[in-house]
């Protein structure tokens, strides 16, 4: 039976996953805007030590500047933010199954964690359908490797739980993200797509469930 739109309510508050792409090339040309119309913006707190530098110099100041730090950490809070509106579907859609048919056994009682925890909960304790083996949700699996370093040790390579896996995912995804004196450098492409795999899986879920 297909989740009712009173049913879905416990996620249709969230914010909405499909004009994240959009709004990521909307900010991006703003930025750059900025950056040509205004660039002592970006040099503020270092305006004393720019000050006898040549424009030129400046300029290419600016433009490492905006490439390397700010765009960074926009678009890794951004990515971050997309992956908890996702986990927050999932735990929402575990709650709705847990009050709905009085199960016992509740998704905080299963040892695993995050959106792992959601899908075993939904397909082994609820048993509905479930896009385990899409090229998209395993996609979204592994960019757990990603939030995990950006939330937990800001991005420190070294210091995450999984260094190995997490430098092979690198070097698969360079278009993805990267690594910048031992630490993660997302692009603006990594929440476009995760955000359209979120997607895929939210509208999976509304039709199978």
């Amino acid at each position: 039976m297909n989740i009712t739109s009173q049913q879905i309510a416990m996620w249709s508050t969230l914010p909405d996953l499909r004009n994240i792409g959009k709004a990521v090339d909307q900010i991006d040309n703003a930025l750059r805007q900025l950056a040509h119309s205004s660039p002592e913006i970006f040099l503020t707190d270092i305006s004393s030590e720019t000050e006898k530098l040549s424009k030129d110099t400046k300029r290419m100041l600016v433009d490492f500047r905006l490439s390397v730090e700010y765009n960074n950490i926009l678009w890794s809070s951004l990515f971050i933010s997309c992956f908890s509106i996702l986990e927050a579907m999932l735990d929402a859609l575990c709650d709705h199954y847990c009050k709905d048919k009085k199960l016992v056994l509740k998704p905080n009682d299963l040892r695993e964690k995050g959106i792992v925890r959601s899908q075993k909960y939904l397909t082994a304790v609820v048993g509905v359908p479930f896009p385990t083996n899409t090229i998209y949700w395993n996609n979204i699996l592994k960019t757990r490797l990603i939030r995990n370093c950006l939330a937990h040790v800001n991005g420190v390579v070294d210091q995450t739980e999984k260094p190995g896996s997490l430098l092979t995912y690198v070097r698969q995804h360079p278009k993805l993200v990267g690594i910048n004196h031992g630490r993660l450098f997302v692009s603006k492409e990594l929440p476009i797509v995760f955000s359209q795999w979120g997607v895929k899986l939210s509208d999976f879920l509304t039709k199978n469930n």
